[in-house]
């Protein structure tokens, strides 16, 4: 409380109106993005064993990231191809090979990709998972699909994804709701 005796808002509470009140800057978000960079997740995956496949495997993913960044998107996905036969049960090579399709706008192979890097990460691939529920959500909510991306990001939402749960409360009908009215009584109170 303030010396006057009236209640401050906290910072958090500031970013939630933010995003309850700009509802664009969510969906340029979405839109635009293809990854969420600055995603905080406190979480990794588990150590792989060191086998031939894996360091293998490892190395073409490494050099198609490389490539994707360089926007040499035919070699790039070449490595991941790669990356994918080296350790066929290696989630993150689908992951990353999803990122390239979501590039290149093929919605088809990036989910694909993405239901094969969650079926792959388990318990022991958590990084990994929360990053293909992140995108797959995004996915859906440029399809218009509220429910499945609501439940993509509630997933990832759950390992630490904070884009997630800004994406949550943006597609919040309820959030949406009172977006509504709060901006129609501002409007209200500023014809006064």
């Amino acid at each position: 409380m303030s010396a006057s005796g009236t209640k401050e808002i906290s910072a958090r509470d500031l970013q939630i109106l933010d995003l309850l009140f700009d509802q664009s800057k969510s969906e340029d978000l979405v839109r635009n993005c293809t990854q969420p960079i600055h995603d905080d997740i406190n979480i990794k995956d588990d150590d792989e064993e060191i086998t031939e496949e894996i360091t293998s495997s490892k190395k073409y993913e490494i050099e198609g990231v490389v490539l994707a960044e360089a926007a040499k998107f035919d070699e790039a996905l070449e490595k991941f191809n790669k990356a994918i036969e080296a350790a066929p049960n290696r989630p993150s090579p689908y992951n990353n090979r999803a990122q390239l399709f979501r590039f290149l706008k093929d919605d088809e192979k990036t989910i694909s990709d993405l239901n094969k890097a969650i079926e792959l990460s388990g318990d022991k691939y958590k990084l990994t998972k929360c990053r293909a529920y992140t995108q797959r959500g995004i996915i859906h909510r440029m399809q218009n699909n509220l429910d499945a991306a609501r439940d993509d990001f509630n997933e990832s939402a759950k390992l630490g994804s904070k884009f997630s749960r800004q994406q949550l409360v943006d597609i919040n009908p309820y959030a949406q709701l009172c977006n509504q009215m709060v901006t129609q009584i501002l409007g209200n109170y500023q014809n006064y």
